[in-house]
């Protein structure tokens, strides 16, 4: 029995034996995930004797049983139409001391209540038989922002792999509502050979020589019926300045000089491009989901919930940081000239300034003081894009608006962050949902050393007061010269230089 597994058995007499209020600040900082709404990560039955109580061997899904759902989508049968479950993609993860979790992300038609049950069947390698144990989940979404019932809902699924399976990393896994449901899926694992050199490898120095150290962006599902390919390059450009070394954009869809500009990169290994769709019963034609889209706010960004996480996942094993934003943001460092760098001076004033994190445990509340956090968040300025610099109106897009609006909006308030992939359970747009054990969720960067450029008309600031901030400019020789490079290599033709 691992040592983790030990401590939180002999937790488990220390409840029995004081309360379980005493021990929550510790048995937090092993093996649980304080949610606003949901379970925790791990559940005590889960991980002790009770997994093997847990354990059903079952047949593997035949392909013809496994219901699929707008191409990237599986769908598992609910006990009514309103509770089915839509699965998009299962991933290995090792981040927790010696355990081992298969998580999964997915949506519910309908939110899930509180006491819902899931199964998972892990199946390792080829074999036909699999290992059936619970899962717990948590819900992407915050109490804050107001709960719909009405709506496809994101999650998270967790199951912890069994110290006893003996089979290494599982390959696929299905996932059921009741331990009597046929499962109507079954997920490919998508990082398990690489979680297994992480989690296996006796030299940490190794370790780092294998890792990355380095950042990944994330760009939500594009959906853009006009023309943005001028833009796209300027951005994506200015990613790989500042200093990414891999984006992952997820695709509705773009028009072709778009997917021109995609496919440039994407041959450079630079760019990885993932097509997506809406899951269930959402539209998926071009015109009447882009209408969709814009209708539906509150649906929206619950679909973006599951990209987002989706990148999170698909980084983790590799780059130290993720990054998550639009293509009209830009996370400029203003102390320093990359991320790289500007993350050193970061993490060494964040970790001069220990926090306590008030977390919520049934009728508890446990404090956790630690100075590692989850998110590094730069405030939002915004630039006015119809106030252009005439220096530059016939090359570049950013480089050519120099006026923003003199104050920045307030700490936590539209913020953009570099996202510490050892720190995330779940994550949104702006910061950390679901910290992991020990993690803080989000330090505020001193505008100082950075700021998030976000380009909008000026008519939508209220009281807006203009001032010239040239930040960007000391990019602008290297950026003009790729840019041009780029368009000459795609033979890109523009109207208006736009």
């Amino acid at each position: 029995m691992s040592r983790e597994r030990r401590l939180l058995s002999c937790l488990l007499f220390v409840v029995s034996a004081f309360g379980a209020a005493w021990v929550g600040l510790a048995y937090y900082s092993i093996a649980a995930i304080q949610t606003p709404t949901s379970h925790s990560i791990i559940q005590t039955t889960d991980i002790d004797s009770g997994a093997r109580r847990n354990v059903r061997w079952l047949v593997r899904p035949d392909p013809n049983d496994v219901i699929h759902n707008n191409i990237y989508w599986q769908q598992q049968q609910g006990s009514s139409e309103s509770h089915h479950l839509y699965l998009y993609s299962a991933y290995v993860d090792t981040r927790i001391g010696s355990l081992t979790f298969v998580r999964i992300l997915g949506m519910s038609q309908n939110r899930l209540t509180k006491t819902t049950q899931c199964y998972c069947i892990l199946w390792f390698n080829n074999t036909q038989s699999g290992l059936y144990v619970k899962a717990t989940l948590n819900h992407i979404w915050a109490a804050e922002w107001g709960y719909r019932d009405n709506l496809y809902a994101p999650y998270l699924f967790s199951c912890l792999v069994p110290e006893e399976s003996g089979e290494g990393h599982p390959r696929h896994v299905s996932l059921v509502l009741n331990q009597s449901d046929k499962p109507t899926n079954i997920l490919p694992i998508r990082n398990t050979e690489r979680a297994e050199f992480m989690h296996n490898s006796d030299s940490q120095k190794e370790k780092e020589k294998r890792r990355e150290k380095q950042f990944a962006v994330c760009v939500k599902g594009m959906n853009f019926e006009e023309d943005i390919s001028r833009q796209l390059v300027e951005w994506i450009e200015l990613q790989l300045i500042f200093g990414a070394t891999k984006l992952f954009i997820y695709k509705y869809h773009v028009v072709s000089n778009v997917e021109a500009v995609l496919g440039y990169y994407a041959d450079k290994a630079v760019v990885d491009v993932i097509p997506v769709t809406l899951p269930g019963d959402q539209p998926n034609s071009v015109h009447i989901r882009t209408k969709y889209i814009k209708d539906n706010v509150s649906q929206k960004r619950r679909n973006e919930v599951m990209i987002y996480n989706d990148c999170l996942y698909r980084a983790k094993d590799v780059f130290d940081y993720v990054v998550l934003i639009d293509i009209d943001e830009l996370l400029v460092p203003t102390a320093n000239e990359t991320w790289e760098a500007l993350m050193s001076t970061v993490q060494l004033i964040s970790r001069a300034v220990p926090v306590v994190s008030t977390y919520k445990r049934g009728a508890n509340t446990v404090r956790v003081k630690t100075s590692q956090f989850s998110s590094f968040s730069a405030q939002n300025a915004y630039y006015f894009t119809d106030e252009p610099c005439q220096n530059y109106t016939d090359v570049g897009y950013f480089l050519k608006y120099v006026t923003r609006n003199e104050s920045f909006l307030r700490e936590g308030y539209a913020i953009k962050s570099f996202f510490d992939t050892n720190g995330a359970l779940t994550l949104f747009n702006h910061q950390v949902i679901h910290p992991m054990p020990g993690f803080s969720r989000t330090f505020n960067i001193p505008t100082s050393l950075a700021q998030l450029n976000h380009y909008k008309l000026s008519s939508q600031i209220e009281n807006a007061v203009p001032i010239r901030d040239n930040a960007l400019l000391k990019y602008k020789d290297k950026l003009l010269q790729k840019i041009t490079t780029v368009e000459k290599a795609l033979k890109l033709k523009h109207k208006n230089g736009v």
